[in-house]
């Protein structure tokens, strides 16, 4: 909650973007993450043993706490990219990368990519269903500055796992505050050129919205370092990928206090990209418990489940390559001429092609590693949410600009003098995919039923769910 809610008010951030620099925005991040750390852990007195053991943590500061929040603002200009596109590179591909990289040395890490996936796929749909048509075309006007946003997310994911390490041998204390203060010597590394030419001035610190944005990132520190104590990132990750459906939530303000103006947003496609980020979410967690053996007359046909996910996975990334969405535009120029023009989206462009992917992928990782009867029972009902929800958000188009229609017509979309419709949706082969996910993770937890350890009075309680033949 406290996550959510600090990265929800650091959208400041952007307002202040447009009276004051980057390097500025870098500073107050770096000075707001620094008090967050002393809120959060204080001031612990240890010292390091070596080198070694503190400049790669100082490092992983100054590049996760200054220059990640200055690539961001560096790239972000008065409005452009458009929001939603800002939101996914510098919010929510962060919390995706983050559920990668912490479940690279997981035994259950195919299911965990495949969460990743399926959340992915899902806040990318919520964004997509903001406004139609929508602005929300990833890597096609500003692939640049996208790219630069998704490097300053890697610096920020090695930070977070830094932090993490410290936490799990018990020094995240003083690794965080080495980390504080190294953003803090980045921060004045990158502002010190542009005081020196004069580009930074006293006048970029005199908005208000700028210190609320330093206050909310340092809260959202203070939230990391909370969650970090309990030798987990998934909570980070979590709030990081619902961010874009938590700020949709202001449409309910707007029902409590009254409506400031038209409702772009489309509340049903939302609420079902939601339900398959929470799936996605619950797909990505550690489960610490596996299910085990399988008695010797129930090995018959023990590759059926696994045929079928990777038949699944199969169709799910041939379905990529298959056009299953036109779009048919038509307008009125400046000049009085009409346009019309018509194009295929792929299934590279279609949110529902993505949740497939993810739901195959997910059973996939269910039907190699399964996890213990509880959390096994969790990843199964969230695979049958992502499903259920599908059909509601399958149809979202990921691009609605393009490089080849006039810019002037493009601009119009919406408006009396241009419009864009969609028609169709991902492949048959999507459809086949999740049925072939569905059927493997049934026929997976059928074949396990859980029994009590031999010695279950000394077995903990992790120990007790795992299945046993």
């Amino acid at each position: 909650m406290v996550l959510l809610a600090a990265l929800a008010v650091s959208v400041f951030g952007t307002q202040a973007h447009q009276y004051s620099s980057p390097a500025a925005l870098a500073l107050v991040a770096s000075f707001g993450s620094f008090l967050g750390i002393v809120l959060g852990v204080g001031l612990p007195r240890e010292r390091a043993s070596g080198v070694r053991e503190w400049l790669p943590q100082v490092l992983a500061g100054a590049g996760g706490f200054a220059v990640a929040p200055w690539l961001v603002m560096a790239n972000r200009y008065t409005d452009a990219p458009p929001g939603s596109e800002v939101a996914f590179f510098s919010v929510v591909t962060w919390g995706a990368m983050l559920v990668v990289a912490v479940s690279l040395a997981s035994p259950d890490r195919v299911r965990r990519i495949g969460g990743a996936l399926l959340a992915l796929a899902g806040s990318a749909a919520v964004l997509a269903n903001w406004e139609r048509p929508s602005s929300f075309s990833p890597f096609v006007r500003f692939p640049r500055e996208e790219t630069w946003m998704l490097v300053a997310g890697v610096l920020w994911v090695v930070l977070i796992l830094a932090l993490l390490s410290a936490s799990r041998r018990g020094t995240l204390g003083p690794a965080a505050l080495r980390a504080g203060l190294g953003g803090v010597v980045g921060a004045l590394a990158i502002a010190l050129p542009a005081l020196l030419s004069g580009a930074l001035t006293a006048d970029d610190f005199t908005l208000p919205g700028l210190w609320a944005y330093g206050i909310a990132v340092g809260f959202l520190t203070t939230g990391t370092l909370l969650v970090l104590r309990s030798r987990s990132a998934m909570s980070i990750a979590g709030a990081y990928l619902l961010v874009p459906s938590a700020m949709s939530l202001l449409l309910l303000l707007e029902r409590v206090f009254g409506s400031r103006g038209p409702n772009p947003l489309l509340v049903g496609p939302i609420l079902a990209a939601t339900v398959v980020v929470v799936a996605g979410i619950v797909l990505g967690r550690e489960a610490p418990g596996y299910a085990t053996g399988v008695p010797e007359r129930r090995r018959i046909g023990a590759w059926v489940p696994g045929a079928l996910a990777v038949l699944a996975l199969g169709a799910a990334i041939v379905s990529f390559t298959l056009p299953g969405t036109t779009a048919a535009v038509s307008a009125t120029r400046a000049d009085g001429t009409r346009f019309e023009a018509s194009f295929d989206l792929y299934g590279l462009e279609v949110a529902g092609t993505w949740i497939a992917l993810g739901v195959a992928c997910g059973a996939l990782g269910i039907v190699r590693k399964p996890s213990a009867p509880r959390h096994g029972l969790y990843q199964a009902l969230a695979s049958v949410a992502a499903v259920a929800a599908w059909p509601f958000v399958a149809d979202t188009p990921l691009r609605t600009l393009t490089s080849f229609i006039p810019s002037d017509v493009q601009v119009d979309y919406g408006s009396e003098f241009a419009r864009i419709d969609f028609a169709g949706g991902p492949s048959v082969l999507s459809i086949v995919a999740l049925g072939g996910a569905l059927l493997a993770v049934a026929v997976t937890l059928s074949r396990y039923r859980p029994t009590s350890l031999p010695d279950s009075g000394n077995a903990s309680r992790d120990d007790r769910e795992v299945i046993a033949p």
